[in-house]
């Protein structure tokens, strides 16, 4: 079982999540040009620095595994990723990507500015939060990506229990914070 989680854990990753989410939308509301370039874009700027601050803290014994379990080592997780989302909205700017990419990252970076808020009280869950934004928005906007996300959520959740990573509120509350958030990009 315990294997199982596993895999579902990595397959339901933000990283994963978020790049799920980008094709989808690039694919459907623009170019398979410009959704080349926004992958880029999002892989580059966005999800390399953040892989490269996982090795170095995992490597260096400063987390306990590559999730940032522990609320104490989610601070730098959040400074670097709102330093990338930053970094990713001057880049979409620059190339003059689609406005989907700057509404998401607008909104993710909003969504990881209140986990980080709300940190210092309970860690919410990043996988059911990115996953949750994922299929929120992508439903909102017709994608059958959206139903397939939708459908993974509860086992992405037992996942995250099953590896105790995470309690069943900050399951739920990482959940909501993705609903909400992926609303509000798709209102943007």
């Amino acid at each position: 079982m315990i294997a199982a989680a596993r895999w579902i854990s990595v397959l339901g990753h933000p990283f994963v999540t978020s790049l799920v989410l980008v094709t989808a939308v690039a694919l459907r509301l623009s170019t398979p040009g410009d959704a080349i370039k926004s992958l880029l874009l999002v892989a580059l700027i966005a999800i390399v620095p953040i892989t490269l601050l996982i090795r170095r803290q995992v490597r260096a014994g400063a987390w306990t595994t590559v999730d940032a379990s522990h609320r104490s080592e989610r601070p730098i997780l959040f400074r670097v990723g709102l330093l990338a989302l930053a970094g990713l909205l001057v880049a979409a700017y620059v190339a003059r990507s689609a406005s989907f990419l700057t509404r998401g990252a607008i909104g993710v970076m909003a969504m990881l500015a209140t986990c980080a808020i709300a940190t210092q009280w309970i860690k919410l869950s990043l996988h059911m939060a990115f996953a949750s934004l994922a299929a929120t928005t992508l439903l909102l906007l017709h994608s059958p990506a959206g139903w397939a996300l939708l459908c993974a959520l509860p086992f992405l959740g037992w996942s995250r229990l099953a590896l105790k990573r995470h309690s069943l509120l900050e399951v739920v509350l990482g959940s909501l914070a993705g609903v909400v958030f992926g609303y509000a990009i798709y209102r943007l």
